[in-house]
């Protein structure tokens, strides 16, 4: 028999999985280059910082229809979680602030703290500074090339011309 507890804890992973899912299968992409996979890293922290600020209500709803369907127990969310859970406790939280804040909000936390810990903003940017150095490495090289070439061209045109004038 499947609690609230297993299938709200499933909604919340299968939430984060869709989300960080999507980041993992472009990083192992061998064509992928930095700037683009900096930016999948970025839209993914966005992503589930969206989720922690915007997706309670969407999540909760999702979770009490697929109860309701398998015909699972839904707890009262506005009751005390003290009285939820038969403790003697006097705790003033509900039912709703233990789904939310120490279940689902810190899950999110996590993961976020896990992407930054990662992929810092600091590293972000130093790994987008050198792409910018070697491209502007490679462009004085292109320029340096384009002359080179044209340095060859003029010379071997003025040797060519000495020949006709001899």
């Amino acid at each position: 028999m499947m609690s609230f507890d297993f299938v709200f804890i499933l909604h919340v992973m299968k939430e984060l999985m869709g989300i960080t899912n999507l980041l993992c299968k472009k990083l192992q992409q061998k064509s992928q280059d930095i700037v683009n996979a900096m930016d999948d890293v970025a839209t993914t922290k966005k992503l589930i910082q969206n989720l922690r600020d915007h997706g309670w209500s969407s999540l909760i709803s999702d979770v009490t229809s697929f109860c309701k369907k398998q015909d699972i127990a839904i707890p009262d969310l506005n009751v005390f979680y003290a009285y939820y859970i038969r403790s003697r406790a006097q705790n003033e939280l509900t039912v709703e602030h233990h789904y939310r804040y120490d279940i689902f909000t810190v899950a999110v936390d996590q993961q976020l703290h896990e992407l930054n810990s990662r992929f810092s903003e600091q590293a972000t940017d130093f790994l987008f500074c050198v792409l910018l150095w070697i491209l502007r490495i490679r462009s004085v090289h292109s320029k340096l090339m384009m002359c080179a070439c044209w340095l060859q061209s003029s010379i071997l045109l003025i040797s060519q011309n000495k020949k006709w004038l001899i």
